[in-house]
């Protein structure tokens, strides 16, 4: 399953100042009944409602189910 979702945060904004917005994109892997492996990436554009950049942020969550 491909999955991605986007959103901004509700912080308070500076005059002039960009907003936050998140993005997160995910692939669900089952290994087996009770395993299932996703990897993913998370990008935040202007963080804090600062123009400090863009963060890149891989993840790997591991789902046991049982």
């Amino acid at each position: 399953m491909l999955s991605f979702a986007a959103g901004q945060p509700w912080i308070t904004p500076l005059a002039n100042t960009p907003e936050q917005t998140n993005f997160e994109g995910f692939y669900r892997v089952p290994i087996n009944a009770n395993i299932t492996v996703s990897p993913g990436v998370m990008v935040i554009t202007d963080p804090g409602n600062v123009n400090t950049g863009t963060l890149f942020q891989g993840v790997l969550r591991t789902t046991f189910s049982f």
